[in-house]
């Protein structure tokens, strides 16, 4: 992502995302930083879809939290 190579960065964390064997924290971290690559990219409902997703499967996250924060600004 710092080089802004989200596509590639997409595909890396899709899996983590959704891999239920994976430590919750590394889940939702996947699962945020999706949703930002996908605003990156301009693809503003893929990135909503996908901060929501975050935000309702870890609402007692970190992420969420941030989440719920970036779209207060």
């Amino acid at each position: 992502m710092r080089e802004n190579r989200f596509r590639e960065a997409l595909k890396l964390l899709e899996p983590i995302s959704r891999d239920k064997d994976t430590q919750h924290n590394y889940a939702a971290q996947a699962s945020l930083l999706i949703a930002v690559c996908a605003e990156r990219l301009g693809e503003y409902e893929n990135a909503i879809t996908y901060y929501k997703r975050t935000a309702e499967r870890f609402d007692k996250s970190h992420e969420a939290l941030a989440n719920i924060c970036r779209r207060m600004i």
